[in-house]
């Protein structure tokens, strides 16, 4: 067994914590109230749970409107994709090449 392998695995967790900590962080504000982000003090943790953050941005941007126009664009750049490269690919494998097999 590596004497090494506890120090690695510490090493691994510290860096995890650290890697995900924004992403704790974020969640954490996108749920608290506006009010308590502005109050003084650092809270890990939110008193009360709360979706108006949610409820106002939904309300000032067309976001569900943003998010199917880049779904469509999407779908078609995939399709246009899909086709160009699948002919191409015909092409290729029928193509003679003088010295190939």
């Amino acid at each position: 067994m590596d004497r090494t392998r506890p120090l690695r695995i510490a090493v691994a967790v510290v860096a995890a914590l650290v890697l995900l900590f924004p992403l704790y962080w974020m969640l954490v504000v996108a749920f608290s109230p506006g009010r308590e982000l502005l109050s003084p003090g650092l809270r890990l943790w939110p008193r009360q749970l709360t979706l108006e953050n949610f409820d106002r941005i939904f309300a000032a941007f067309p976001i569900a409107t943003w998010f199917g126009n880049s779904v469509a664009i999407a779908l078609v750049t995939t399709l246009l994709a899909v086709t160009v490269n699948l002919t191409a690919g015909y092409a290729f494998a029928h193509l003679h090449v003088p010295g190939g097999s």
